[in-house]
């Protein structure tokens, strides 16, 4: 299963079948498209592994507003893989962290570096959309409109992309 923390529609959890709105993470397992929310993976009794457990502390921090322990937890977990599709999803979480604490340079510069390596994977539309959209509201925040409209725009064009497929 994978921590999905990217902008969506909003979701129902396979488990609970409660609505989860979009600005919360989820975990989705991709193999069988099946999603759950963070109250029925709390409740869970299945042992996950350390790295699925130091996402979940990460995730936590995040959405409590502990945002310097998120960072650190991101940074960490960043450091420790060597796997491509990871790295973006961490960049994509510690790039979001730097974004609530209004280091917006970094942010962006997070995002660009998970952009640069999404677009070297083949099949990687999606999280490709999603980091344009997040380099979009950076723009917006610093109201930078033209860099902003730019990417947002871009990102729509990705999204549908994806969805035809």
């Amino acid at each position: 299963a994978v921590l999905i923390c990217e902008p969506r529609d909003s979701f129902a959890c396979d488990v609970c079948g409660n609505r989860i709105p979009s600005e919360v993470s989820f975990w989705h397992c991709r193999q069988c498209d099946r999603g759950i929310c963070p109250d029925c993976v709390s409740k869970s009794e299945v042992t996950v592994s350390q790295k699925v457990k130091d996402i979940r502390f990460a995730m936590e921090c995040q959405s409590r507003g502990d945002l310097p322990n998120a960072e650190l937890a991101f940074h960490r977990l960043l450091d420790s893989t060597s796997d491509p599709v990871e790295k973006i999803a961490r960049k994509f979480d510690l790039g979001c962290v730097k974004q609530k604490m209004n280091k917006l340079q970094e942010a962006e510069t997070i995002f660009q570096e998970a952009l640069v390596t999404a677009e070297a994977l083949k099949g990687r539309e999606k999280e490709c959309a999603a980091i344009l959209h997040q380099l979009g509201v950076v723009q917006r925040e610093r109201k930078e409109w033209s860099e902003a409209e730019k990417y947002l725009r871009k990102s729509l064009e990705m999204r549908m992309v994806a969805n035809a497929e």
